[in-house]
């Protein structure tokens, strides 16, 4: 049975924004390491709950919530005469 058009719409979709989400996990763990904190763990899970990211800054210990979104953008490109 071949897949639906829209079910494989919607895959495709999840599966860039996973990647997304994955790609800012990234960026902001090493934006952290660049300023001096210490990576102690991604993605930690306790029971159905997840912290994206626990670091330790000198004697603190960080815990980050990476959200990531997209915003349109209209680009419009206007040539002058002369």
């Amino acid at each position: 049975m071949e897949t639906p058009a829209w079910l494989a719409a919607l895959r495709l979709w999840w599966k860039r924004r996973q990647s997304l989400g994955a790609r800012g996990e990234r960026w902001a763990a090493a934006h952290y390491r660049r300023a001096g904190a210490t990576q102690l763990a991604m993605n930690w899970r306790a029971g159905a709950d997840e912290i994206d990211l626990v670091m330790l800054e000198g004697k603190v210990l960080v815990f980050v919530e990476v959200v990531v979104f997209v915003v349109p953008v209209l680009v419009v490109l206007v040539g002058r005469k002369e």
